[in-house]
């Protein structure tokens, strides 16, 4: 769990854009170490301490996490993002904003935002051959975290899910579809093909 304090009203878009990208960072750092986690980020009232965290804000994100995530992404709270969006500034200003926190989310196809960690990494990297070497990487992760999964556990289909959103973000980032030894095929993750997006974001099948 994280929390970030936003000290007034006038630093909520900048904080709020600053964590979204650390999140990017965190979750892609976690992915290259074949660890795939699911959550979500709101901003809300929340009390912390070294033994002790409660409030709303702490409800909400565990919502969010628990009813609307089901696969291994970090969800945006809409409330959070229609409150960035509604926010009285200059209109440059609001464009800058938008335009730097759409560097680090995507838009599902359930209507849900979403951490673009893929997107985020890429951007982060100086040249075309790093960032092949990290979405090489990323696919690795996947696929040997899918082979250790039996074909009919219930947590294969996170990693169907991983695989469709990395070679979605390999098209996005490299302009082409399929890449051998970058994108995914289903030659080399059968289970591909068993892929149903709209049964998966509405968890059907998916746990843990």
């Amino acid at each position: 769990m994280r929390v970030r304090p936003v000290d007034d009203a006038n630093a909520f878009g900048p904080t709020f854009v600053r964590e979204l990208a650390d999140l990017a960072s965190i979750q892609a750092s976690l992915a290259r170490a074949g660890v795939f986690v699911r959550g979500g980020v709101t901003a809300d009232k929340i009390h912390s301490s070294d033994t002790v965290v409660f409030g709303p804000g702490l409800i909400r994100a565990y919502e969010l996490e628990a009813h609307l995530a089901h696969v291994p992404r970090i969800i945006v709270d809409p409330v959070t993002i229609q409150k960035f969006r509604s926010r009285a500034i200059p209109p440059s200003r609001m464009r800058n904003e938008i335009a730097a926190m759409r560097r680090s989310i995507r838009h599902s196809d359930d209507g849900l935002w979403f951490v673009d960690y893929l997107q985020a990494g890429a951007v982060s990297l100086e040249d075309d051959g790093a960032i092949r070497d990290f979405l090489k990487e990323h696919r690795g992760r996947i696929l040997d975290a899918a082979s250790e999964v039996n074909v009919a556990s219930s947590i294969l289909p996170k990693y169907l899910w991983a695989a469709k959103y990395h070679n979605g973000a390999c098209k996005r980032i490299l302009k082409i579809a399929s890449i051998p030894g970058i994108t995914i095929s289903k030659k080399e993750l059968p289970s591909f093909e068993r892929l149903r997006l709209p049964m998966l974001l509405t968890g059907n099948g998916v746990r843990g």
